[in-house]
């Protein structure tokens, strides 16, 4: 495995395009699109991205952690208008360590010409990290 590789591309985007999306992001936290597994301590789940499609704006209020399965490119849009591009490679690994009270809010659009895979990992029980 290996960590997630930086940004390939930093540019802003049309906050105005996304707008009710954005407002609803906070209460938004199904950050995939299938839960494989749930239980008071984690939630494991796959994200499967052909080319063009994309996970709307979501927070995560949890630590979490992901592992890519089948590379390819994608966009990272947050609030503040922002956005990076990424080249995920097969074993890229990150985890986020989102303090109690704290939240990340972003969406993810595969904007290459592969399949895009991940699973996420969200770790529920805070007594039990930390």
């Amino acid at each position: 495995m290996s960590i997630a590789a930086p940004a390939v591309a930093h540019r802003t985007y049309r906050r105005e395009d996304f707008a009710e999306e954005l407002a609803a992001a906070p209460q938004n936290t199904r950050i995939g699109h299938e839960v494989l597994f749930e239980n008071e301590r984690v939630r494991i789940w796959a994200l499967d991205m052909p080319p063009g499609e994309r996970v709307p704006f979501h927070c995560h209020a949890t630590p979490y952690f992901w592992v890519c399965v089948d590379s390819g490119r994608a966009d990272q849009r947050y609030p503040d208008g922002e956005m990076d591009t990424f080249d995920f490679r097969v074993g890229d690994v990150d985890f986020l360590d989102i303090a109690l009270g704290k939240s990340l809010v972003h969406d993810l659009d595969n904007c290459g010409d592969t399949r895009l895979r991940f699973i996420a990992v969200e770790l529920l029980d805070r007594a039990a990290t930390g």
